[in-house]
């Protein structure tokens, strides 16, 4: 199947050709992972159209090509790009071991110190804490940690 695109003339494997690399390079520029499988698709639906003149053999390739391509996508690259698992911020302290620098006693307060940081710091428990014992970070409460025993 040949057409003309703007006075040139072109054949389907070359217009799907170009499809694949305008919305491959599309996919830089563009949020989220949509694009680049949608030129992908359209990369392999290439020798379907070099060898099938018939349109519709070409369109369904390519939807077939999408499914196909969409699907594996979704089941094995986009589970790997997810960024739920980095922590940030206040949040990234939690699961951390500190250093008592003031006495934390039963009911009170006292300072910890991590990655060069002092911070505020109370025992959820009854549990003292002396200078220089080492903690876990267990919560972070507003500009306090919440600090337990080590096991």
């Amino acid at each position: 199947m040949d057409f003309t695109i703007f006075g040139y003339y072109v054949s389907a494997w070359q217009f799907f050709a170009a499809f694949g690399l305008v919305f491959s390079l599309l996919e830089v520029f563009a949020p989220g992972f949509v694009l680049l499988p949608i030129g992908v698709a359209s990369f392999l639906t290439v020798p379907i159209a070099y060898f099938f003149d018939d349109w519709l053999t070409q369109l369904g390739a390519m939807g077939l090509n999408l499914f196909i391509v969409f699907w594996l996508t979704n089941r094995f690259i986009r589970p790997n790009l997810k960024s739920d698992n980095f922590k940030t911020g206040v949040d990234s302290l939690i699961g951390n071991t500190a250093e008592v620098t003031e006495l934390i006693k039963s009911n009170g307060t006292g300072y910890v110190k991590l990655y060069g940081d002092r911070w505020q710091a109370y025992s959820k428990g009854n549990d003292e804490f002396s200078i220089g014992e080492r903690v876990k970070i267990v919560d972070v409460d507003g500009n306090k940690v919440v600090v337990s025993k080590i096991n």
